[in-house]
């Protein structure tokens, strides 16, 4: 039995399956470096949003870089969506879970 004898008794859900996880692999993974980056900047957003923070840099400064780390945050989350939609999936896998038979 040939490799292709073997893909084609798997079916053409097998292929588009493998397909699709090829397409999904990279976009998977600036998605997961785009969820860090954004737990970094929320964790720095935090931090400065201190009393600590206004008595070191100054209220001015202080609300400067809250602000944009606020504009960082809903770019990150902006980017994270986007690359969320061009994520595949089979339509069988679309109704797994939600009920329907």
């Amino acid at each position: 039995m040939t490799w292709e004898e073997v893909l084609k008794g798997r079916g053409r859900s097998y292929s588009k399956r493998k397909k699709i996880t090829a397409h999904n692999k990279p976009i998977k993974n600036l998605i997961s470096k785009l969820k860090r980056e954004f737990d970094d900047v929320h964790s720095e957003l935090t931090v400065m949003a201190t009393s600590d923070t206004r008595l070191l840099v100054g209220y001015e400064k202080q609300m400067e870089k809250i602000n944009q780390l606020q504009d960082t945050l809903k770019e990150l989350r902006q980017k994270i969506k986007e690359q969320e939609s061009q994520l595949k999936e089979l339509p069988s896998d679309r109704i797994k879970g939600t009920g329907r038979k």
